[in-house]
């Protein structure tokens, strides 16, 4: 199916943008010797409870639309998790993120998630590369984007992705990011006999998690 960002004039002076921020169960980019991917149910709880915000390429000063406004609507559907503004035709930012979408500058979507402390399982491919499936968290932000990938640096986001399998098998963060950028991370899930859930890491640490979702069937 069709994935791309849309945007379409409205009534009442409204536009609306949509598009997909998160494709269930396909692989994200190497995310530095491992890939994910996010289980349909990832965010059933979080979507029942929390409040939701679409901002322009995650600037929180460009917000777009908020479930709690009613102006910004998550639909989850077979191919994944469908976003929809609606918003003023005379909102500034609006409006220059619906001309973006219809030249075709903006085709891409992220988010910005936190997994919850069991919210994740580390197995393979089944090319034999590791993966984490994340299968419960708390979504924060949907957007359109310019470049879907993260906002820390790789570094940053390297640290974040792999503090869970730290915590989960006692080794040390550097250790993993070193075996992380040699592709060797497979010695350490092979190492590790117990479940693989994953333990808890606070806000400060996890930060602004997003991940790139491949847009294009």
């Amino acid at each position: 199916p069709d994935a791309e960002v849309r945007a379409a004039a409205g009534d009442n002076g409204t536009v609306t943008i949509e598009g997909y921020a998160v494709v269930w169960n396909r692989y994200s980019s190497n995310l530095g010797g491992y890939v994910e991917q996010i289980d349909p149910a990832a965010f059933d709880d979080s979507l029942a409870n929390d409040d939701q915000i679409a901002s322009y390429n995650h600037d929180y000063a460009a917000i777009l639309g908020r479930r709690s406004a009613d102006n910004l609507v998550l639909t989850k559907d077979g191919t994944g998790l469908r976003y929809s503004i609606t918003g003023d035709a005379s909102d500034p930012d609006v409006a220059r993120v619906a001309a973006k979408v219809r030249a075709g500058s903006v085709v891409g979507s992220s988010f910005t998630f936190q997994s919850m402390p069991d919210g994740e399982t580390w197995s393979y491919t089944t090319e034999g590369f590791p993966l984490v499936t994340v299968a419960r968290a708390a979504l924060y932000e949907v957007a359109p984007v310019v470049w879907p990938a993260y906002l820390a640096t790789a570094e940053d986001g390297l640290a974040v992705g792999l503090r869970s399998l730290a915590e989960q098998t006692g080794r040390p963060l550097d250790d993993l990011m070193a075996a992380a950028r040699a592709q060797q991370l497979r010695q350490f899930l092979e190492a590790d006999t117990t479940e693989r859930a994953t333990p808890g890491a606070d806000l400060d640490t996890l930060r602004r998690r997003l991940r790139l979702v491949e847009l294009n069937a």
